[in-house]
């Protein structure tokens, strides 16, 4: 059985309490809830908050390897074509890099046409 975008709130939502209004905001529109949820990751890439990206990235791959081909093209132009891992002189963020799931990286390179450093 395929996992659905209700799964994936529901998740997300029980897991980051502090996304809850943002993405409610989104009307329901799944793009605009994955823009908040990349926007969320982003944040905390840039801050190095190591744990809660760990758990951004395995909720994603686990989402992107399991639900239906609709929303994980959702996953792949709102969330993993987003990211950005290089390295600024206000964030370090290549760490982000060798943490990201290899099967996201692969859809990254695959967009992106090199890595994310």
């Amino acid at each position: 059985m395929k996992l659905e975008r209700s799964q994936f709130l529901k998740e997300v939502k029980e897991l980051f309490p502090e996304l809850i209004s943002k993405i409610n905001l989104e009307g329901g529109l799944s793009t605009f809830e994955m823009d908040a949820f990349c926007a969320f990751t982003q944040k905390n890439i840039n801050a190095g908050e190591k744990e809660t990206v760990i758990m951004c990235f395995q909720i994603v791959e686990k989402y992107y390897k399991e639900s239906n081909s609709k929303f994980k093209d959702v996953i792949s132009t709102c969330f993993v074509e987003c990211l950005d891992f290089k390295n600024t002189k206000k964030n370090i963020r290549e760490w982000a890099w060798e943490l990201f799931p290899q099967l996201l990286k692969e859809d990254y390179i695959n967009f992106h046409g090199k890595s994310g450093i």
